[in-house]
């Protein structure tokens, strides 16, 4: 008896540990092209999937660290690699306190993607891209 309760311990915490880990947020940062701006893109489902629509927190900072308000960013991208871009419009918009939603992302297939913010805030512009591979 002591045998199958160490074995069903063992199963569900292993359980326990892949349903909690699926479930974690997946972070992407990148500085801007000319390093006016840094983001920071938060995956508000956990893994990214295949065919799902896809909902981000845009956490936008300048090179100094501090938020950026009011910020007019612009959402573009696609995979290079095949020549298309997204299959929906992804919109972006403004939560407060430096935070951004993009919303209607979908990765249609698995490979290479890139995700492209242009950013103009406080007379300034820059363009950050963040590279993922799904």
């Amino acid at each position: 008896m002591n045998g199958y309760r160490t074995i069903l311990r063992v199963i569900g915490l292993t359980a326990a540990f892949f349903l909690c880990n699926a479930a974690m947020a997946q972070t992407y940062s990148a500085s801007g092209a000319q390093a006016v701006f840094n983001v920071t893109l938060t995956s508000s489902s956990g893994e990214l999937a295949i065919g799902d629509f896809e909902t981000f927190e845009l956490a936008l900072r300048d090179s100094s660290g501090a938020a950026v308000a009011g910020a007019v960013v612009a959402f573009s991208g696609g995979m290079p690699g095949h020549g298309h871009g997204f299959p929906t419009v992804p919109v972006v918009t403004e939560i407060g306190g430096g935070l951004y939603k993009l919303d209607g992302v979908k990765f249609s297939m698995g490979g290479a993607w890139e995700m492209t913010f242009d950013i103009t805030a406080d007379g300034k512009t820059d363009s950050v891209t963040l590279n993922l591979d799904l």
